[in-house]
Formats: structure tokens, C-alpha cells, sequence
């Protein structure tokens, strides 16, 4: 038996075991960091508020989703090998085995009674969880259920356990059910606020100026299909319809709000503002200086007319939302082909 008191002995305690049955609390972003995938069989994980669900359809893919099991009120962190175990306080997250400065403990057993003992363990959670979650279905149904509550958790400002993600370059980016993103001009100038609209839909924000309350906005034909947790993708228009080319005029807002009538405008009324006091999630990708200088070449190329402002008037999002995919797509691979 040996203890393992601080992040450093209990990573190189996972790197020994080598574990092929891991049965966790949560997972968080980073996972793939601290084990041997190459080993990994199997997983039970409690499909709640804490896991990050980004990192549990991770590791589904990896390892296929009959070997991911779901056990709700699961609170115990086992790692087991063929030779020895961890057992342990440490979920399966940058939260656990990075040095964040959490205080963290382990036992590395590898005495043949308790490995035998551990791995009956996990099988009666593994026979529990199969009878709760049953068919690949119903763990991607839960998934769905887990994927809306960790939404509304981060768009209220609340700290998920395993909310420890890092926003990735655009080289690294992936789409994903957690970032809805539109791409969408602006023009310099102060917005028309209608703020009986505003406090009306928003009561957090009556008494306070609209500039004050909103770190950052956009508005948008009142067809728009924007919704609370989308992300968007702003940046400055010429008249011409192409982009500034100088200056921090591209920037990601957070939808917070939406309010249809938000802002005095003919053509572009709805309002979807990022709220100062409110967290973000972590950002779909960095905005580096080479991603942005990509970002502009591209909407200058004449590929993607349907992002531009002169694309039609009034200018509306839906054809924008149907070519960004391919638009995020060329960016990567531009991104990458010059890091090479």
C-alpha cells in the first residue's frame, strides 16, 4: 500500500496502474491527460451536474458508448488495473491531478484480496448501471438531458465541479452541441436602446443603463434565430461590406439575452447582449492574432458573400448560419496548413 498526498504522486500512481476500469464521480476536460487510453476497457460515470458532457461524448467516441456506463448517484473515484489500484478522492479532471491547488488523497492498492474486492466493487455498479441506462440510447438521451444542464448552469453563472475546460485554437476546434455559433457584422456607433423592451424582458437591467449592463451586444433582423447560449462571432464592417483590418474589432459575444424589440431599429430590432456581471463558458476557440488576420482574409476572399453586410437588404442571418460551418472549416485547415 502506498499514500499518495499531492497531484504529482497521484498522476504517477495513474501511470503505473495503468487503468483499465475507471469508476468516477465526474469527468472533466483534460482527461485524456492522465490515463493510458490505449488501456482503458471500461468507465461508470455519474451523468450529472459536474461531469462535463463535452468530455464524457470524449471519451464515448474513444471507447465506444457500450463500454461508457451511467450510474447516477455514483461518488466514488477507482481506478483499477490488472496489478494494482487507486482509490482515491480525485475525479477524472484537471480539477483532480493537475496542481490547481485542490487538496487531493489516494491509496495505491495491489495486495490479489483488494484488487479482487475492487473489481467486484465496479461490477456492482456496472450491473446497477446497466439495468438504469440500458441501450446506447438511453445514455445519449441522458447525455442530451446533462448537455441543457450544464448550459443553463454556466449561463447563470454557476461553478460546475468539472467546468475546468480551456478554449482551444481554431487548429484544435471541433464543433460541438455546447457552441451554437453564428458569425456577424457590426458597424461602429451607439445603438438606439429601447429600454422599456429591455427591462421588461430583463429585470435585472431596469434602473441600469443599457451600456452598463451589456458588456457587449449585436442586433439582428427579428427573423434571427438566436437563442440564449449561442455564441457570436462579431466583427467590424466597412461600408463596402468587408472587414476592418486593424484594431480589436473582432470579438466573441456570449448570448445572455435575447429581447426581440431590444433596440429602436427598423431593420435589425432583436438584441442579443452578453451581461456584464454573468459568466462565460470557455470561448469555442482563442482568438489569437493569426486566427484573427485568417478570419479577415477569408471574409475578404469572396467565398463566403452570405457572412458580408451587403449580402442582401436587409441583411439576415439564416443564410450567414448555413455557410458557417464551412466557413470555421476553412479557417482550420488554413490555420493548420501554415503551422506546419
Amino acid at each position: 500500500m502506498k499514500i499518495c498526498s499531492n497531484a504529482e504522486q497521484l498522476r504517477n500512481a495513474l501511470n503505473e496502474i495503468k487503468p483499465t476500469k475507471i469508476a468516477v464521480a465526474y469527468v472533466g476536460a483534460g482527461w485524456e491527460k492522465y490515463i493510458l487510453l490505449k488501456h482503458l476497457k471500461e468507465i461508470i460515470v455519474s451523468p450529472t451536474l459536474g461531469s462535463n458532457p463535452k468530455a464524457i461524448k470524449e471519451i464515448m467516441d474513444k471507447i465506444g458508448v457500450d463500454n461508457v456506463h451511467f450510474l447516477d448517484n455514483l461518488h466514488s473515484k477507482l481506478y483499477l488495473g490488472k496489478q494494482s489500484a487507486l482509490l482515491g478522492s480525485s475525479n477524472l479532471s484537471k480539477n483532480g491531478f493537475h496542481d490547481s491547488g485542490k487538496f487531493e488523497a489516494g491509496v495505491v492498492l495491489n495486495a490479489s484480496l483488494s484488487l479482487k474486492k475492487l473489481d467486484d466493487i465496479f461490477e456492482g455498479y456496472k450491473e446497477q448501471a446497466i439495468k438504469d441506462y440500458p441501450t446506447p440510447e438511453s445514455k445519449i438521451e441522458k447525455l442530451k438531458q446533462l448537455i441543457k444542464l450544464w448550459q443553463i448552469a454556466i449561463w447563470h453563472g454557476v461553478d460546475t465541479a468539472c467546468n475546468d475546460e480551456e478554449s482551444p485554437s481554431i487548429g484544435a476546434y471541433e464543433p460541438s452541441h455546447l457552441n451554437r455559433i453564428h458569425i456577424a457584422w457590426y458597424t461602429a456607433g451607439v445603438p438606439d436602446y429601447n429600454e422599456e423592451e429591455i427591462g421588461a424582458k430583463i429585470p435585472d437591467a431596469i434602473g441600469v443603463s443599457p451600456n452598463e449592463y451589456f458588456s457587449s451586444m449585436n442586433s439582428f433582423h427579428s427573423n434571427s434565430l438566436v437563442r440564449a447560449g449561442d455564441w457570436i462571432l462579431n466583427w467590424q464592417s466597412n461600408n463596402d461590406g468587408s472587414p476592418r483590418m486593424r484594431g480589436d474589432n473582432i470579438y466573441w459575444v456570449h448570448v445572455h439575452h435575447v429581447v426581440p424589440n431590444g433596440i429602436r431599429n427598423e431593420y435589425y430590432p432583436m438584441l442579443a447582449g452578453q451581461a456584464e456581471e454573468r459568466k462565460c463558458p470557455p470561448l469555442p476557440f482563442d482568438l489569437d492574432d493569426r486566427t484573427i488576420q485568417l478570419i479577415r482574409e477569408a471574409l475578404r476572399s469572396g467565398q463566403f458573400p452570405e457572412l458580408l453586410s451587403t449580402y442582401d437588404d436587409p441583411w439576415q442571418l439564416e443564410p450567414a448560419d448555413e455557410v458557417v460551418p464551412e466557413f470555421l472549416n476553412y479557417i482550420k485547415k488554413q490555420y493548420i496548413t501554415q503551422a506546419a
